[in-house]
């Protein structure tokens, strides 16, 4: 493996004026650029993972045969024995890197601690980049694992709202998250955290396991006959993780299931007689549920939706929750020997000083060539999943006859080898090199090929995978109002405008806010609510007793058995999409579905059996109070619209038919790079 040659301060001023996707500055904004650079001649001392397995094991030079780094000394180590450590270890690892081509100035010092993998320098910070750049690169082939952080906030519902408000504004909700555990009135409810390998599934939960009857049969004699069925009470979160060959971006599936509150039981009555009531038990559980894809970067946050913790068509608490995921992927590295700054900071001036003056290398670092420039993209941090498979190596070929331990020949992706295969030539002296940590592509060619390369670039950027984030409002106001906003939306791509009148307006209530977030082409549903058990049917059966068969009108039948016949259904809030991004990126075709429940059901028993001679044949009613709309329709990304409204009903406050209600759905497209975008 062949180092990065250090770059001079010539290209590390042309770097300041950096090329963003479909950005040119003027040099107006480079010099000012280059101002706010911290002095890239400012000697500083940093530290860096460097798994060289040269270091580790040693390795062979020719002019001094083998050499390995010393073992750092221990805490109590005399100075000098501390002081022959650095002497040590700064001729092993300086010669090292030396030796491949990696120019020093004089005044270095380099330690390197082999249990750790940890590599220290004191050096110009000029010197510094170039040894990031290569720290990166070794690190690439260490293996990796993803730690998935999750929790669940409770808010005051106002900044509950506002917050969902903003998140499709960014694809890193991590700012959102920590303003709202920061505000006053906001609690944890819940919260785990699991490790898990690219590829592999995971599942935490919390709570308790319930087994409670499902199936009950009166028999005769009133003794009960029922089957148990067991559930998990409580949090359950579920995730299937993949890791992108960049070893940035993270693809998460991810599986909500959180019981607000225990499983409530409750008597439901089925009939009435003479003889008694039949009734059965049954349970409910109040829950959310969210099942969505995202894609983002390692490190950031995600909001995954937030919902009423209080029954359907209460509010008493004035809070709603709501789910974050941080997922973070994670190199099998050591920690860090941080010692090592320690030592350098008290012994090194004593065993080389820094010189005063301009660098000087014993070796000239390469200049940049004539006619050549130097330029900086930010750009997508899938950048190395265009260039072949998982992990940086090249794909196998899917067709191929599967052969049984046939050698392979794999080759790195490089990001010269991927802007090669674009069709950019690449002349001698020429370079191309990525730093994945801050996803910044720095290219030295001839002015032709950096416009080439700026193509490419640009059409990585509008290929990068995208999701799109879909805000639901639903508000109650005046009938006339709600019918006048209508009017004046009528026509419109976008209904901002009305939209914000109508918040405006003094007897307008926001009643709910639903947040989700998926992917292109892929369903995603939240839920919230509670299960509403109610019964549908009962089945009886009599024996007529063998003694009495030939006067069966008149004899008394006796009850064999009784099977109530219950049906569950849910009552809150519901929204799922599918959604698909067109090809000019703004576009988004959305299939849709509401369901809203805006009051309570209503359920009444069956009457009791008269005396009378006459038959009434009455059982119990229920009555489901709801909103449901389900479309399919196109948006353009940014925009908000009103999807429908309906006169409720079924409750007091509704009675007197002057309230409606309607929902507002706003659509944008998230990018998982989109900080990086907003420099």
């Amino acid at each position: 493996m062949r180092f990065l040659h250090l770059i001079p301060f010539t290209c590390f001023a042309a770097l300041a004026a950096a090329v963003f996707p479909l950005n040119v500055y003027s040099q107006e904004e480079a010099d000012s650029a280059i101002e706010e650079l911290p002095d890239p001649y400012e000697w500083v001392t940093q530290s860096y993972s460097f798994p060289a397995s040269s270091l580790i094991w040693g390795f062979a030079s020719e002019k001094r045969g083998e050499l390995r780094a010393p073992s750092m000394p221990g805490e109590e180590a005399t100075d000098e024995e501390v002081q022959n450590f650095i002497k040590k270890s700064n001729s092993v690892v300086s010669h090292y890197l030396e030796q491949e081509g990696f120019a020093l100035p004089e005044g270095v010092l380099v330690l390197y601690d082999p249990e750790s993998n940890t590599l220290t320098a004191r050096a110009p910070r000029i010197v510094q980049g170039s040894l990031s750049f290569v720290s990166e690169d070794f690190q690439a082939s260490s293996e990796k694992y993803i730690l998935i952080e999750v929790e669940i906030l409770e808010g005051v519902t106002e900044a509950v709202q506002e917050m969902a408000g903003r998140a499709g504004e960014m694809a890193d909700h991590t700012d959102l998250r920590n303003e709202l555990a920061g505000a006053e009135g906001t609690r944890l409810i819940d919260s785990g955290f699991v490790e898990v390998r690219s590829g592999q599934r995971a599942k935490i939960g919390s709570g308790e396991e319930v087994y409670q009857a499902s199936d009950l049969f009166l028999l005769e004699g009133g003794a009960v006959e029922y089957v148990n069925d067991g559930r998990d009470v409580g949090t359950v979160w579920e995730f299937d993780t993949v890791l992108g060959a960049d070893e940035v971006t993270i693809d998460l599936n991810l599986g909500l299931t959180h019981d607000i509150t225990p499983p409530a039981r409750k008597m439901i009555e089925f009939t009435r007689s003479e003889g008694g009531t039949i009734s059965s038990a049954a349970s409910e559980t109040h829950f959310a549920s969210i099942i969505s894809q995202y894609t983002m970067r390692s490190g950031t946050s995600k909001l995954l939706g937030i919902w009423n913790p209080d029954p359907v068509g209460a509010d008493e608490g004035g809070v709603r929750q709501a789910a974050f995921v941080t997922a973070t992927a994670i190199k099998n590295l050591p920690v860090l020997e941080k010692r090592l700054e320690e030592i350098l900071e008290q012994h090194g001036e004593a065993i080389l000083p820094i010189p005063e003056g301009d660098l000087k290398f014993e070796k000239e670092a390469e200049e940049i060539p004539e006619g050549m420039i130097v330029r900086r993209f930010v750009i997508p941090p899938t950048f190395l999943s265009s260039g072949g498979g998982g992990g940086g190596e090249s794909a196998a070929d899917p067709f191929a006859d599967p052969i049984r331990n046939e050698p392979r020949f794999t080759v790195r992706v490089t990001a010269k080898t991927i802007l090669q295969s674009a069709g950019i030539l690449f002349p001698p002296g020429s370079s191309a090199n990525y730093l994945p940590s801050s996803s910044l592509l720095v290219v030295r060619n001839t002015p032709e090929n950096i416009q080439l390369v700026e193509a490419y670039v640009m059409s990585i950027c509008e290929s990068v995978e995208k999701s799109i984030g879909a805000t639901i409002h639903v508000v109650e106001g005046p009938a006339e109002v709600i019918r006048e906003i209508r009017s004046q939306t009528r026509g419109l791509t976008n209904h901002e405008d009305q939209w914000d009148e109508l918040l405006a307006h003094d007897e307008v209530t926001l009643l709910d806010t639903i947040w989700m977030e998926g992917r292109s082409g892929q369903r995603s549903k939240v839920e919230s609510g509670k299960e509403f058990v109610f019964p549908v049917g009962v089945a009886i059966e009599r024996e007529v007793p063998k003694d009495k068969e030939d006067d069966a009108e008149q004899a008394e039948t006796r009850l064999l058995y009784a099977e109530p016949s219950l049906e569950t259904q849910v009552i809150g809030t519901m929204l799922e999409m599918d959604p698909v991004l067109g090809a000019d990126e703004w576009t988004i075709d959305i299939n849709f579905a509401l369901h809203y429940d805006y009051a309570p059901p209503e359920h009444e028993a069956a009457p009791q059996v008269g005396d009378g001679d006459d038959v009434r044949m009455e059982g119990p009613t229920t009555k489901f109070h709801q909103a449901k709309l389900s479309t399919q329709t196109v948006f353009r990304s940014g925009s908000i619209r009103m999807m429908g409204y309906w006169a409720p009903e079924g409750a007091p406050q509704f009675a007197d038919g002057d309230i409606m209600q309607a929902a507002f759905l706003k659509l944008e497209v998230v990018r998982p790079d989109e900080e990086e975008y907003a420099r």
